[in-house]
């Protein structure tokens, strides 16, 4: 993984986070996630396909110009950018310009998606 900010242990502040995703289909998935706090720290991650996610539309990467060659070659695990979303932004307020569409992927059949189930 890539060199990160260190865990925000200040008070819960307003996080606004994105995720590109493989389609806008049923079976799409996030391929990149990326936030930041009110204070300007920042993240961003590629992640790496799992075996079973296979959905893939050419007219999505013509959009985000994220090929499925470069997940695999440069995308962290899908499990460890979930245990990291869950370190960062477990305790704040995240916001999304698409949340009917960015909120999917945390609530997606945990943890065969992007993010685990609670503790």
């Amino acid at each position: 993984m890539k060199p990160v900010t260190p865990p925000v242990t200040s008070p819960p502040m307003v996080v606004f986070l994105d995720f590109e995703a493989s389609s806008l289909a049923k079976l799409s998935y996030p391929i990149e996630v990326a936030w930041v706090f009110e204070d300007g720290a920042s993240e961003t991650h590629l992640i790496q396909p799992a075996p079973q996610w296979t959905d893939w539309d050419a007219e999505a990467e013509a959009i985000h110009r994220i090929s499925r060659e470069t997940l695999q070659n440069e995308g962290d695990p899908h499990d460890a950018v979930a245990r990291r979303m869950v370190d960062q932004l477990s305790g704040h307020s995240l916001f999304a310009s698409a949340p009917s569409w960015d909120g999917k992927w945390p609530r997606a059949t945990p943890p065969s998606c992007c993010c685990p189930p609670p503790p």
